[in-house]
């Protein structure tokens, strides 16, 4: 399958091409979105301006600039914005999510940045122990907020 055909396929898919620009990285970095009016927050606000978290995100960059050997560990990756800039600097990522919507985003942009070499992206939930859990959504318009929950809380 050709780039271009890739792209049609994550466009039916609800995939939104977006561009990440972070005030002091140079970079320019491609990220696969969710369609704005379903995550208002985080991809919304990425296809307005371009960035997340700016300060948050330097202030990773810089701790990793300072131990170039540790590996970045993104619990909670959402598309990726942490992930996929430090990934783009060189550095070696584990990007970790539970929701199967942000994980396919993720991989994506991971593939079109040619970023799979320092990145491994695990689909899972994280937690102390060992339970069984689920999605609970948040709206239909907030991806972002969606949580997970114990399963025997929901009875």
């Amino acid at each position: 399958m050709d780039i271009h055909q890739r792209q049609r396929m994550y466009e039916e898919e609800n995939f939104v091409l977006g561009h990440l620009r972070h005030k002091n990285i140079k970079k320019k970095i491609s990220i696969y979105l969710h369609p704005p009016d379903n995550d208002i927050h985080i991809s919304r606000v990425l296809l307005n301006g371009g960035s997340w978290e700016d300060n948050n995100l330097l202030k990773s960059v810089e701790a990793m600039s300072q131990n170039p050997d540790a590996i970045f560990i993104d619990i909670g990756a959402h598309v990726g914005v942490y992930s996929l800039t430090l990934a783009s600097l060189g550095y070696k990522v584990i990007a970790i999510d539970c929701f199967k919507d942000n994980i396919e985003r993720l991989c994506a942009s991971a593939k079109l940045g040619n970023l799979s070499k320092n990145m491994y992206i695990i689909h899972n939930a994280l937690s102390d122990r060992k339970e069984t859990v689920v999605v609970r959504e948040s709206s239909p318009s907030n991806i972002g907020g969606n949580t997970i929950v114990q399963k025997s809380s929901l009875t």
